[in-house]
């Protein structure tokens, strides 16, 4: 008898409690605040778009156990507040009930490891906080599980290196990150592994020679760069190494001579710039060399 009356009074108390629950609707919130209609701090619970939320208030504040669910009755969010401050471990869900991401929060602040899926229940970035802020290692992943990206943070900033990855794990790209932003040698690749690019930047700009290659590793460019414009003499080759064009730049216009050569090695034109305009006497030869064009700018 006894059982049943301690049952019954546990059964009861729960029952007061859901129905103790207001929509938030019927509150006022001010300041990261809750307010009953007259202007009370409220205690209780809330629920927001499902009556199932189990959302506590203390003395305005949240405070305690926080389970929010959508209107398909799957849950949303679950975590603890402490005095209006989200604290320990939170997860968040998508609609179909798959796990979204997952962490401690610190102060409301992101802290440690966090893991993010896709809806499809796929592990797609792994993301290390300090304070709320990306510290340290950060990984992508595609959804066939390999490595996207893997790069290095500190206080919210990209720092050092940064490696990126085809879907089929060849290396995409490589470099490294100081405070301004990309510094240093950079380098592309191909799909098939080839080195598709090298080069250098200062302050997040291209900076100096700069080499291009083809898909068979053929070098095809040669380009000069200053704080990310073109700058000096740049040289484009065929697939066979031989010269193709090289022409002048200055601050990132075209600038006197450019020649332009046949597969042969021939002289195919020569033609003249000033700041980007077509100036001067143009000539044009056919394969053999001999002149076929004249024009004057």
């Amino acid at each position: 008898m006894f059982r049943y009356i301690f049952f019954l009074a546990i059964l009861l108390s729960f029952s007061c409690k859901n129905q103790d629950k207001v929509s938030v609707k019927n509150l006022q919130i001010k300041d990261g605040l809750y307010y009953d209609l007259k202007g009370n701090l409220f205690t209780g619970g809330v629920y927001f778009d499902n009556k199932a939320d189990i959302c506590n208030v203390n003395e305005g504040k949240e405070d305690g156990l926080w389970e929010c669910y959508y209107e398909n009755d799957k849950l949303k969010l679950v975590g603890n507040y402490k005095s209006g401050k989200q604290e320990g471990l939170w997860k968040h869900y998508y609609e179909s009930g798959q796990l979204q991401g997952i962490g401690d929060l610190k102060s409301s602040k992101k802290e440690g490891l966090w893991k993010f899926y896709d809806e499809n229940g796929k592990l797609r970035r792994e993301v290390n906080y300090k304070s709320g802020k990306e510290e340290g290692l950060i990984k992508q992943y595609y959804q066939n599980g390999r490595l996207r990206m893997k790069v290095n943070y500190k206080s919210g900033k990209i720092l050092g290196l940064i490696k990126q990855y085809y879907e089929n794990g060849k290396l995409k790209i490589e470099g490294s990150y100081n405070s301004t932003g990309r510094e240093g040698l950079f380098k592309s690749y191909y799909k098939n592994g080839k080195l598709g690019s090298e080069g250098n930047y200062k302050s997040d700009n291209k900076e100096g020679l700069w080499k291009f290659y083809d898909e068979n590793g053929k070098l095809s460019r040669e380009v000069n760069y200053k704080s990310g414009e073109l700058e000096g003499l740049i040289k484009h080759y065929y697939g066979n190494g031989k010269l193709k064009s090289e022409e002048n730049y200055e601050s990132g216009k075209l600038e006197g001579l450019s020649k332009s050569y046949y597969k042969n090695g021939q002289l195919k034109a020569i033609k003249d710039y000033n700041s980007g305009k077509r100036v001067g006497l143009w000539k044009f030869y056919d394969e053999n060399g001999e002149l076929i064009v004249t024009q004057y700018y």
